[in-house]
């Protein structure tokens, strides 16, 4: 991703704030595992957390895509001078 994003990306840290947040869902998840022992309530906070966490990584990679798609694209359309 980071060779990818080296080339055809445009700047922003995107990747990098992709997999904070898929760590973070990652996390979320364990913590909420652990707090379903003893607290339903609060394993179920961490659950949601999780769920944003992972819409979150989710919007993030599709924003990835499109854009270095979109870069590869105009790359490609001016090597073949359109």
């Amino acid at each position: 991703m980071r060779e990818l994003w080296s080339s055809s990306g445009d700047g922003q840290p995107l990747p990098q704030r992709y997999w904070a947040a898929w760590i973070a869902a990652y996390v979320l998840q364990l913590i909420s595992n652990q707090f379903m022992r003893f607290n339903r309530p609060l394993s179920d906070v961490f659950g949601i957390l999780n769920d944003v966490a992972l819409i979150v990584a989710a919007f993030l990679l599709v924003t990835i895509i499109r854009r270095a798609t979109r870069r590869q694209r105009d790359r490609q359309a001016q090597l073949h001078g359109r």
